[in-house]
């Protein structure tokens, strides 16, 4: 487990006391990171656990074909990633896979209805072969998206499994309110480089959802990173899929290319 210091006191001493009790549990507690940022910051952490992770295991001789990734938020079925494993079995090419994520919302469990090739980030399994031939997590925005865009081009099948149940305690967008939420989803297709008419093709998908008002920050980012010339992702491979091959299939799945 990993944890910066924008976490809370109590995950921070609940984490302890699972090292003290388990002791396959290992805490990473990173000082340089001194506020929450699903950004950037979400990258190093993902970077710093995983190769913590793959470095202690190889110390200590201890064999692995997957590396899984669990946010902090999530409930996850008793048999959650033997599940998952099995898919991997039947299928040498998966690369990366999840469950299907469901929302806690006011009491009630609701589908978050999302692409099945779109792994989600928050309750993933990566093989580790295919994990070794992308290079890992990317310092940057987006590092889930950009894994799975990798995986893809080098000929890696990611996929959402039906049947696998996922709980979100609550939308990844929202932990900060629904408006910088959308401020943080228009910055991270900025970056991305998403053509601009799949921008205006979300916002309108988004008017249509309750509070209406919610889309003007998220159109106000994104414009607002074209106004000042925002740095976007270097690799020219991730920047021309998402401005021509993502742009292109549009047509074909709208709900597809669209996350």
């Amino acid at each position: 487990m990993i944890v910066d210091d924008s976490s809370t006191d109590r995950t921070t001493q609940m984490i302890m006391e699972l090292e003290r009790f388990h002791g396959w549990v290992k805490g990473i507690y990173l000082k340089e990171q001194t506020k929450r940022d699903i950004g950037i910051g979400l990258s190093r952490v993902l970077k710093k656990g995983t190769e913590f992770a793959i470095d202690y295991c190889e110390k200590n001789g201890i064999s692995f074909e997957y590396i899984g990734i669990v946010d902090g938020d999530i409930l996850l079925e008793k048999d959650y990633f033997e599940k998952l494993i099995s898919k991997f079995k039947e299928n040498p090419k998966l690369g990366i896979a999840s469950g299907q994520i469901f929302l806690q919302v006011g009491g009630k469990i609701k589908l978050d209805k999302m692409h099945k090739s779109v792994p989600i980030g928050a309750a993933r399994l990566i093989r580790k072969a295919c994990y070794n031939e992308i290079g890992g997590f990317p310092i940057g925005m987006a590092p889930d998206t950009i894994c799975d865009i990798k995986a893809m081009m080098k000929g890696w099948e990611t996929y959402q499994f039906e049947g696998i149940k996922v709980i979100h305690r609550r939308n990844a967008m929202s932990a900060e309110g629904l408006c910088k939420g959308m401020l943080h989803q228009s910055k991270r297709m900025y970056y991305l480089n998403y053509h601009p008419i799949l921008i205006f093709a979300y916002a309108l998908l988004e008017s249509t959802r309750r509070p209406y008002y919610h889309v003007l920050f998220y159109l106000c980012g994104y414009f607002l990173c074209v106004f000042k010339r925002e740095q976007k992702i270097q690799d020219k491979d991730i920047r021309d899929y998402f401005w021509r091959k993502r742009f292109g299939n549009i047509k074909k799945d709208m709900r597809a290319y669209l996350w």
